[in-house]
C-alpha cells in the first residue's frame, strides 16, 4: 500500500470550448461541462478518496459540486492550487514570492459542501501573475500536499484543479524541474503514488485517463496557452 495523490482536471469551460479567455464567462463550465460534471459522479464514488481538496475558481468547483452534493462529502478550498504557468515563458525565479489576491468568497449554496481554508494566503490567484509568482504559489500547494501525506499516513487525496498547474504540482511531487511535461484532457485523472513510508523512490502512473466525455456536439480542448 502507498499513499495516492490523484489530480482531476475541471470540466470544460466556456473559455476552454471558445478559445477566448477575455470574455467575462470564461471561468463558467460549457454546457458541455456541467454534463461532464454530473457524469464524474460515479467514477468518484467508486475512486472513493479519503480527502478532497479544490481550487478556488469557478470551474473547479462546479466540477466536484454534483459529486459532494451526490455523497454528502465536504471538500476544502485550496487558494494555492488556482490555475498558475501557463505563461509561454518558464521563469522559475527562486526569489519570487505568491502574490496575494482576491478573498475566496463562496456562494451560500457552495459553502454548504465547501470550507475555505486560509493556510498559507487567503486569496485567489491575482489576474497579473508571472510564471515564477505562480510557481511559487504552486510550491506551497506542494507542500501542504505533503503535510496531508506526512499527517494521514496511507491515504488517498483526490486535487481538483487545472491543466498547467496540476502539471507543475505533479512535476514537483516527484522532484523534477518543473516544466509542463504532462497535458491534460478536461475531466481526466492522473496519479502520484508514493511508497509508504518515505519520501524517496517516487512513481508516476499517468494515464490521462478521461473519466467523463462531453457530449458528441461539443469538442474538449487539451492545455494550451490561457488560463485553463
Amino acid at each position: 500500500m502507498g499513499t495516492e495523490t490523484a489530480f482531476l482536471r475541471h470540466a470544460q469551460s466556456v473559455g476552454n470550448l471558445t478559445d477566448d479567455y477575455d470574455r467575462s464567462d470564461y471561468n463558467e463550465l460549457s454546457e458541455g461541462g456541467h454534463e461532464q460534471a454530473r457524469r464524474l459522479v460515479d467514477p468518484l464514488v467508486a475512486f472513493d478518496p479519503d480527502r478532497i481538496v479544490v481550487s478556488p475558481t469557478v470551474r473547479t468547483r462546479g466540477t466536484i459540486r454534483p459529486t459532494l452534493r451526490e455523497t454528502g462529502r465536504r471538500a476544502a478550498v485550496w487558494p494555492e492550487l488556482s490555475e498558475a504557468c501557463w505563461h509561454p515563458t518558464h521563469d522559475d525565479d527562486p526569489s519570487a514570492t505568491p502574490q496575494p489576491g482576491e478573498p475566496v468568497d463562496l456562494p451560500a449554496e457552495e459553502a454548504e459542501y465547501l470550507d475555505v481554508t486560509t493556510a498559507e494566503f487567503p486569496a485567489c490567484h491575482p489576474g497579473e501573475e508571472s510564471y515564477a509568482e505562480g510557481l511559487a504559489r504552486l510550491r506551497l500547494a506542494r507542500d501542504r500536499i505533503e503535510g496531508v501525506v506526512s499527517e494521514d499516513g496511507e491515504t488517498t487525496l483526490l486535487v481538483v484543479g487545472h491543466a498547467h498547474a496540476n502539471g507543475r504540482l505533479i512535476e514537483l511531487l516527484l522532484g523534477m524541474e518543473p516544466l509542463g511535461r504532462f497535458g491534460f484532457d478536461n475531466a481526466s485523472l492522473s496519479t502520484v503514488i508514493e511508497p509508504v513510508p518515505g519520501i524517496p523512490d517516487r512513481r508516476l502512473a499517468y494515464s490521462n485517463r478521461q473519466l467523463a466525455a462531453v457530449p458528441d456536439d461539443e469538442s474538449t480542448r487539451r492545455c494550451e496557452s490561457g488560463p485553463e
